[in-house]
């Protein structure tokens, strides 16, 4: 069956501020060489959400979740509030990410980094998610589930 992870809430701090701060450096590069030079990262194409390019929202998420992770730091140790509101991020930034990707996946089939760049974010976004809900799961007095 499954077993939860031993997680210490400075290990899922450790984690999820790796994560994060991936996430703003790898989406920030993008978002920055749009705004600043008005072309794609990678020469790849830019998907755009609301009229705006997507990794300007996945910027946005990403610098969201870091914020958070760095509150955190200063809430007590076992606090849970930082795990459920990375698990939300993760989440909308997961679903957001795939549906980009999807929709460039749908109109493109060869990309210079072998996926859409928004690919690259539904993984960081889901591995926040999934870290996240490990790290819920592991806190003292929840009841994990019986192998």
């Amino acid at each position: 069956m499954h077993r939860v992870m031993d997680m210490s809430a400075k290990t899922y701090r450790r984690i999820a501020l790796s994560l994060c701060c991936a996430g703003v450096l790898f989406s920030g590069y993008l978002a920055g060489t749009r705004y600043f030079t008005n072309e794609c990262a990678f020469g790849d194409p830019c998907p755009f959400f609301f009229g705006y390019p997507a990794c300007y929202t996945g910027f946005t998420l990403f610098s969201t979740a870091l914020l958070i992770t760095l509150a955190s730091l200063r809430a007590a140790l076992g606090a849970a509030w930082p795990m459920i509101a990375n698990l939300v991020v993760g989440t909308i930034g997961s679903l957001f990410a795939a549906k980009m990707a999807l929709e460039e996946l749908a109109t493109r089939s060869s990309y210079r980094m072998g996926l859409p760049t928004c690919a690259y974010g539904f993984f960081f976004f889901l591995a926040l998610a999934e870290i996240s809900v490990i790290a819920l799961r592991a806190r003292p007095g929840h009841a994990a589930p019986r192998a």
